[in-house]
């Protein structure tokens, strides 16, 4: 580096007064003595003299490299599509790998290195792992951050932090929602105030040493210029008093760096790869360092006929930096009231009111392996609900929950699926939503009767395919939070039995080379029949098992005593849509049949 180069970092220096200074000859002494005095050049000189005392107070201007994160390289080995193969093949390549904790030379970076050269010898062929996985040690919170299954790996966690005085990232800090835990933190958005994008938040996690993250769906709002395309954003803060093991890695040797000053005046990194759809971004704070990864191509894919499209497209710089022009990269976490985490408290006032908009639990049904609930949604007169009700062309948008959650004390996140429906009252601003929910037990069931549970709501949205782009737009959202504690307890708890000894029946087990299904004699050992469906055991050990001929049109059917006929799928299953949220009459069943015309009757002790 030159003394142009010094100054150069110096964004308050102007480069024509450095070019002017050092192409005036150095007088000697003796022109020096006889030369008329300028005032020029004494204030250049007291200038860069000023500067110098600078300098040495505050540290050179620094211009953040790829180097100054840089860990380590290596040879891996990936699959990747081959267009003109048509198949994946195996591909060495060099990966580098940095950290985002801070710059080489810091505390931080120094405990990440050490981490790094430890993981490179600690359980190389992954011996240790494999023979504890499924059983590997529970160890405190604190440590939850560094992923260790061994206590060994403890160890060099506090080993690590002392030597380098840092500390612990520490135990997560747990919240009801992402939206309550930002408000705890006092964060608002990562955006800066009035930025033209929209950030709209998925997850977000904090530690107790107060490393915080966010990963949010990110889009511009305006100018016809910039990157019209949603993007998946996620961003770091990580505090230079802590540990962190953070890695990014850059496999292939065709990332580049630049770097770029922020509208908002903040120096960044860029690390891009023309090949790899996530960047990198890395901004070097007085006391945190804050890293982005953010989707820098849209691909998207298929088609003759199979439809969407786009295929890929990337970001120019220019667009990039107006993304970055958004960031508000002086965000700091700070903790505030610890009750501000619980967000919305669990009610058993089964009528909720949120901002206007009213959600009504008004059924909950269960049979022991599923759970049906039907909401009544409310909104103000003038608000058209029943525009976005659930519709088979998904281009035209439907209202759905952001968040829709049901825990018990036995099953802490049941899988739940759900549609908005009419509730024909003949009101444009009532809807009605049919919420099934539904999880595996490996014995038992599920879901018991008389069981406390919990169901958690969380903004109202409209989001519609976007056919050019490739990808879903929010039409329309609402702010609100519905949280109900309900008790199980009406529905159908009971079983039936409809084989006492096995039987032979034709079930189909596969399908062939030509695609058509293959149907064996298989011996069956029970099928039950619940509320909401039944289930079966077999001898079969090859794989799954389908009771139906979908091509053929034969279905299991549950006959009522009244001739009403309920067709089930392969599995036992509801096979019509309109039957969810519908229970089986068990005391109306009078016999079943099977797709081969096997009759089956309730067995009787």
């Amino acid at each position: 580096m030159n003394g142009k180069d010094l100054f150069l970092g110096l964004k308050y220096v102007g480069e024509d007064l450095i070019d002017e200074a050092e192409n005036q000859p150095f007088p000697s002494r003796a022109v020096r003595a006889e030369a008329p005095r300028k005032r020029r050049r004494p204030l250049l000189i007291a200038a860069l003299i000023a500067l110098m005392l600078l300098l040495v107070g505050c540290g050179v201007v620094y211009v953040l490299k790829m180097q100054d994160l840089k860990l380590g390289e290596a040879q891996v080995t990936e699959d990747r599509w081959d267009n003109e193969q048509h198949t994946l093949v195996s591909q060495t390549l060099s990966q580098q790998t940095l950290t985002l904790s801070g710059l080489k030379g810091t505390p931080s970076y120094q405990a990440a290195q050490a981490w790094y050269e430890f993981e490179q010898t600690y359980d190389p062929d992954h011996n240790i792992i494999n023979s504890i996985w499924g059983n590997v040690p529970e160890f405190p919170e604190q440590y939850a951050f560094y992923n260790p299954y061994s206590q060994e790996m403890v160890d060099k966690i506090e080993e690590i932090c002392s030597e380098y005085d840092l500390k612990l990232i520490g135990a997560p800090v747990k919240a009801q929602s992402a939206k309550a835990l930002l408000e705890y933190l006092d964060i608002s958005s990562i955006l800066l105030p009035d930025a033209p994008a929209k950030a709209s938040l998925d997850t977000a996690s904090y530690y107790e040493g107060g490393y915080f993250r966010a990963d949010v769906t990110f889009r511009m709002t305006d100018g016809t210029d910039i990157w019209p395309y949603q993007s998946m954003l996620s961003f770091l803060y990580s505090p230079k008093d802590c540990f962190n093991n953070d890695l990014f890695d850059l496999t292939g040797d065709d990332w580049q760096e630049r770097n770029y000053t922020t509208a908002s005046g903040q120096d960044v990194l860029i690390l891009r790869s023309p090949s790899v759809w996530s960047s990198g971004v890395f901004c070097d704070l007085e006391d945190a360092t804050v890293a982005l990864r953010i989707e820098t191509i849209h691909q998207v894919g298929t088609d003759e006929n199979g439809y969407q499209e786009v295929i890929e497209t990337s970001m120019t710089d220019e667009q990039l930096n107006q993304i970055l022009d958004t960031i508000n990269f002086d965000l700091k976490p700070i903790p505030g009231d610890p009750a501000i985490l619980e967000g919305q408290k669990p009610s058993t006032d089964l009528t909720q009111t949120q901002s206007g908009y009213t959600v009504e639990v008004k059924q909950v049904i269960s049979d022991g392996t599923k759970v049906s609930i039907t909401l009544g949604v409310t909104a103000p007169e003038d608000v058209d609900l029943e525009q976005y009700l659930a519709k088979d062309n998904f281009y035209t948008g439907s209202l759905s929950f952001n968040s829709l959650r049901f825990t018990t004390s036995q099953v802490p996140g049941a899988g739940a699926s759900y549609r908005a429906t009419a509730d024909n009252d003949g009101k444009i601003n009532t809807v009605n939503f049919s919420v099934d929910i539904q999880e595996y037990a490996e014995e038992g069931v599920p879901f018991s009767k008389g069981a406390a549970c919990n169901l958690y709501l969380q903004d109202l949205r409209v989001d519609a395919w976007n056919e050019e782009l490739c990808q879903f737009d929010t039409l329309w959202s609402m702010d609100g939070i519905w949280n109900f504690d309900i008790t199980l307890e009406d529905g159908e708890w009971r079983e039936i039995e409809f084989i006492g000894e096995p039987i032979t029946t034709k079930a189909s087990t596969g399908w062939d080379m030509n695609g058509n299904d293959v149907f064996e004699d298989v011996t069956l050992t029970s099928l039950k029949l619940r509320g909401f469906g039944g289930s079966f055991t077999s001898t079969w050990e090859d794989g799954g098992l389908d009771l139906a001929d979908y091509r053929g049109g034969k279905f299991p059917t549950v006959v009522l005593k009244d001739g009403t006929e309920i067709q089930l799928n392969g599995s036992l299953g509801f096979y019509d849509s309109k039957d969810y949220g519908t229970m089986i009459p068990l005391d109306e069943v009078d016999h079943l049949v099977l797709m081969d015309g096997t009759v089956l009757y309730p067995v009787t002790e």
